[in-house]
C-alpha cells in the first residue's frame, strides 16, 4: 500500500535580519520520511532539532525553503502539499492537528459541543441534526468520552486529559 505523506529532503532556513546583521538558522535540513495508512508515527528529538517547524511545514503554516511534501489523496492520487487547497489538505481524510497544549486549542466561552457541529457542517458530514448528533456521539465514543458529557459545557469544565481526547475526537 501506498504512503499518505512522504516528506522528501525537506529544508528551512530562516534568514535573521537586524540592522546590519545578517544570519541564517538551519532549522530544518534535509528530511525524509514517510506515513502509511493506519501508522502511528512520532517525531523525537532534542530541543531546538525542528519537529515543530516540520509540524509546520506539513500543516502548511511555513513554506519549506527546499524539498517537497507528497500527499496521496483518497482517489490514490499523489500530490504536492502547495498544490491542496484548504479544504481538500484538511477536510476529512486530509492532515488534521491535536495541539500540545488542550487549553490553547479551546475558544473559553463557546461550548464545545458547537466546534463539533461546526465541524459536520462544514464538511457536509450529515443531512440533519440528527445524523450530526449521532456522528458526534460515535466519534466521542471513539476516545472515551459521550455526547451528553460534553453537552452545554465549556472547555474550562474540563480537565487537560478530557480536552486532550475532544481534541482528537474532533479532529
Amino acid at each position: 500500500m501506498a504512503d499518505l505523506l512522504e516528506i522528501c529532503d525537506v529544508t528551512k532556513v530562516f534568514a535573521l535580519r537586524s540592522g546590519l546583521f545578517r544570519a541564517k538558522i538551519v532549522a530544518v535540513e534535509n528530511i525524509s520520511f514517510s506515513i502509511g495508512p493506519a501508522e502511528i508515527f512520532g517525531l523525537a528529538g532534542e530541543s531546538g532539532c525542528g519537529k515543530t517547524t516540520t509540524a509546520k511545514i506539513i500543516l502548511g503554516l511555513e513554506e519549506p525553503t527546499s524539498g517537497e511534501i507528497i500527499w496521496q489523496n483518497k482517489n490514490g492520487k499523489r500530490i504536492s502539499l502547495r498544490q491542496l487547497g484548504i479544504r481538500e489538505r484538511f477536510g476529512p481524510g486530509g492532515i488534521q492537528a491535536v495541539f500540545q497544549n488542550p487549553f490553547e486549542t479551546f475558544n473559553p466561552l463557546r461550548w464545545v459541543e458547537e466546534y463539533f457541529f461546526e465541524t459536520v457542517s462544514n464538511y457536509h458530514l450529515a443531512k440533519h441534526k440528527k445524523e450530526a448528533t449521532m456522528l458526534v456521539e460515535e466519534t466521542l465514543q471513539a476516545v472515551g468520552l459521550s455526547y451528553s458529557e460534553i453537552t452545554g459545557r465549556y472547555p474550562g469544565e474540563f480537565s487537560g486529559g478530557q480536552l486532550q481526547r475532544i481534541s482528537i475526537a474532533r479532529s
